[in-house]
């Protein structure tokens, strides 16, 4: 269906089992409304096309019964926003693209889906200069869901990603601005056989912020977290990473740069869990930014730390590391100023059998100080303090 500047409303119901296929163009100023409701399985498809000069595109399926959604829009205009909406029970497959291709619109992306096959959900949206993206995804139960969203403003514009998970999933999240907007990014994952698998990537490109935010609860085979991100301008970045329970412990891994003046908060923290854990943190300024990392563990057969900072100019780092409990641990700092900031590296240990090795380096390249501190309470081990002064 075409029209110059009128408005297109299409509605579709079935009942049993249905394939449903809309596709709309406005051509001009008009608004699209596509609605589809189909219990007992089917198969949703919506493509939407306003082209104009501020129509907005509403598109809504909901699904009973395990369903395939494809949603497909693009306004093309000066200021249209396009509200995406996906509801599916007893799992489904769920794909999203949205495009404003204009100066100003938003893009609204929501899925929810709840069953036992669990649940793919693909987000894909840009919105072209200034408008915000605002994508939901949310499963409950099944066995393990997958998460995919990817988010660009090439503007001004901000991201907001939000996903939850219940009964183990992956989650993917991948975000740019290309320009001032801020980035947030949450997953959640709880539950499941199987953990969860975290990964996010972030880039404004500009002067944004990015905060990062993970949290994994439950499951036997524990959870990875990986985070990436760049500001490229003045931009400040928070990375927190939770990790709970589950009997293989929990891997971080956090990236972070900043490339002008914002600084860098990294914290890690994971409890329980078999097989302890392993934090990773990398962080780099790169302009008069400070660096704050914090490390905490408990529980598990040992736990390996892993730190590199480097501020690249005034800036200030900040290193902490604590564990307790488990048959030993590793921790390693690495710190560069590379100009006039200070350097604080800490470690604690309190454990058991295997004892404890610490390393640290630090080097601030000027005239001012490192402060270290260590501090390890076992008995009847050895410690190991290697300290390398710069």
């Amino acid at each position: 269906m075409t029209t110059s500047s009128g408005d297109v409303f299409q509605n579709e119901q079935g009942s049993g089992g249905g394939q449903f296929n809309e596709q709309a163009s406005a051509g001009g100023g008009g608004d699209i409304f596509q609605n589809e409701q189909g219990s007992g399985g089917g198969q949703f498809n919506e493509q939407a096309s306003t082209g104009g000069r501020g129509g907005d595109i509403f598109q809504n399926e909901q699904g009973s019964g395990g369903g395939q959604f494809n949603e497909q829009a693009s306004t093309g205009g000066r200021g249209g926003d396009i509200f995406q909406n996906e509801q599916g029970s007893g799992g489904g497959q769920f794909n999203e693209q949205a495009s404003t291709g204009g100066r100003g619109g938003d893009i609204f992306q929501n899925e929810q889906g709840s069953g036992r096959g669990g649940n793919q959900f693909n987000e894909q949206a840009s919105a072209g200069h200034h408008g915000d993206v605002f994508q939901n995804e949310q499963a409950s139960a099944g066995h393990g869901n997958q998460f995919n969203e990817q988010a660009s403003t090439g503007g001004v514009g901000n991201i907001f990603q939000n996903e939850q998970g219940s009964g183990g999933g992956q989650f993917n999240e991948q975000a740019s601005t290309g320009g001032r907007g801020d980035i947030f990014q949450n997953e959640q994952g709880s539950g499941g056989h199987g953990g969860n698998q975290f990964n996010e990537q972030a880039s404004t490109g500009g002067h944004g912020s990015i905060f990062q935010n993970e949290q994994g609860s439950g499951g036997h085979g524990g959870n990875q977290f990986n985070e990436q991100a760049s500001t490229g301008g003045h931009g400040s970045i928070f990375q927190n990473e939770q990790g709970s329970g589950g009997h293989g412990g929990n891997q971080f891994n956090e990236q972070a740069s900043t490339g002008g003046h914002g600084s860098i908060f990294q914290n890690e923290q994971g409890s329980g869990g078999h097989g302890g854990n392993q934090f990773n943190e990398q962080a780099s300024t790169g302009g008069h930014g400070s660096i704050f990392q914090n490390e905490q563990s408990h529980g598990g057969h040992g736990n390996q730390f892993n730190e590199q900072a480097s501020t690249g100019g005034h800036g200030n780092i900040f290193q902490n590391e604590q564990s307790h409990g488990g048959h030993g641990n590793q921790f390693n700092e690495q710190a560069s100023t590379g100009g006039h900031g200070n350097i604080f590296q800490n470690e604690q240990a309190h454990g058991h059998h295997g004892g404890n090795q610490f390393n640290e380096q630090a080097a601030t390249e000027h005239h001012e100080h490192e402060d270290h501190h260590h501090a390890g309470h076992d008995h009847h081990v050895d410690h190991h303090h290697d300290v390398d002064h710069y």
